[in-house]
C-alpha cells in the first residue's frame, strides 16, 4: 500500500526543546522517567525528572558517513545501559553495555559499518532480550538475502552475556532497519529505510504481518506502536506522523508534531520524546 502524508495543518506544533544535544540520534526512558540520550559524536547522557543531566561515557567513534554512536537502550531500572557505536579502531557494529558504577563492556561485536545503511537502534524487550537492527550496506544489498549473513537482519542478543555470544537472528530481508519498536503485544515492528529507487516500509516481524510501503520521501527513524495507531519520526519531513491502524490496513491520520529527525519513544507516563536537529523535545499527548 502506498502512503501519502501530508495532512499537517494547525497539528503540526513544534513541543518546547527539553534539553538541548549535538546531533542526538537515540533515545532511552527508564521507568523512573529519567531520559538518555545518545549524541553521533559519541557522548552518553542522562536527563533526571528532577532536571538533573549526567555524562555517563564518551566513546571514541568513527564518525564519517553515518557511523557514529547509532543507538541506545536501558533497563527499566536505570541500571544498565546500552549503546551500538562505530569505534574509530574497528569500525565493527558493536554494542557496548555500562553497568550504574562499572565500566564500559564490550557486549557483542558485529560486521564492519559501511558510508550508509548500518541500521544501530535498540530496542530491550519486556522479555529482556535485547534487539539490534543490523543494515544491509546499501552498497551491497545482496548481503540482505544472505542467510550466513548478519547484515540486513534484527538480531536478539542476552543483554547479560559476554561478548563471545551469537546472536539470535530474528528476522532477514531488510534494507536499512532502523527504527524498531515492540507493540502491546509483544511483537517486533521495523521502520526499514531503503535506497533511492526502494520503498520504504513498516513491518511487523514474522510470516503472514502487515507490511506498510512508503514513497520514499519520508524516511522513517523512530516509531511506537499501539493497538491501533503508529506513531512515525520521519526524517525527511522533521514530523511525527500518526497513521490508524486498520487491520491490514494503515491510514495517515494528521502530522502531531514538528521537531522529529532520528527517533521517537515512549516513556512510562506517556510522553513521547523526539529526537530533533539540535535537541531532545517532550510531546506529551492529551
Amino acid at each position: 500500500m502506498l502512503l501519502t502524508v501530508g495532512c499537517g495543518g494547525s497539528s503540526t506544533n513544534r513541543p518546547e526543546m527539553a534539553f538541548p544535544a549535538v546531533e542526538p540520534v537515540a533515545v532511552a526512558v527508564a521507568d523512573d522517567g529519567t531520559v538518555f540520550v545518545g549524541e553521533r559524536g559519541g557522548r552518553l547522557f542522562s536527563v533526571a525528572p528532577s532536571g538533573q543531566r549526567e555524562e555517563l561515557a564518551r566513546f571514541d567513534v568513527a564518525t564519517d558517513g553515518q557511523r557514529g554512536l547509532l543507538g541506545v537502550a536501558v533497563s527499566g531500572d536505570g541500571s544498565t545501559v546500552y549503546a551500538t557505536v562505530t569505534p574509530s579502531g574497528s569500525r565493527r557494529i558493536t554494542v557496548l553495555r555500562q553497568p550504574a558504577g562499572g565500566s564500559i563492556e564490550t557486549l557483542w561485536e558485529g560486521p564492519v559499518s559501511a558510508d550508509l545503511g548500518n541500521g544501530g537502534h535498540l530496542v530491550l524487550r519486556r522479555s529482556g532480550q535485547l534487539v539490534v537492527g543490523i543494515g544491509g550496506r546499501n552498497e551491497d544489498l545482496a548481503l540482505t538475502r544472505d542467510p550466513t549473513s548478519l547484515n540486513g537482519k534484527l538480531l536478539g542478543l542476552d543483554p547479560a552475556g559476554s561478548a563471545r555470544q551469537t546472536p539470535e537472528i530474528l528476522s532477514g530481508g531488510w534494507n536499512n532497519p532502523y527504527a524498531i519498536a515492540e507493540d502491546p503485544e509483544g511483537s517486533l515492528w521495523v521502520a526499514d529505510n531503503a535506497p533511492d529507487g526502494f520503498k520504504e516500509r513498516i513491518q511487523a516481524v514474522g510470516e503472514d504481518r502487515p507490511s506498510y510501503l512508503f514513497d520514499g520521501t519520508n524516511v522513517p527513524t523512530g516509531l511506537v506502536v499501539s493497538d491501533d495507531e503508529l506513531l512515525v519520526c520521519l526524517y525527511a519531513r522533521g514530523v511525527v506522523g500518526r497513521f490508524e491502524r486498520y487491520g491490514s490496513r494503515l491510514d495517515a491520520s494528521a502530522d502531531l508534531a514538528a521537531g522529529c529527525r532520528t527517533d521517537l519513544v515512549e516513556g512510562p507516563d506517556g510522553t513521547h520524546w523526539l529526537a530533533d536537529a539540535d535537541g531532545v523535545r517532550a510531546l506529551r499527548r492529551q
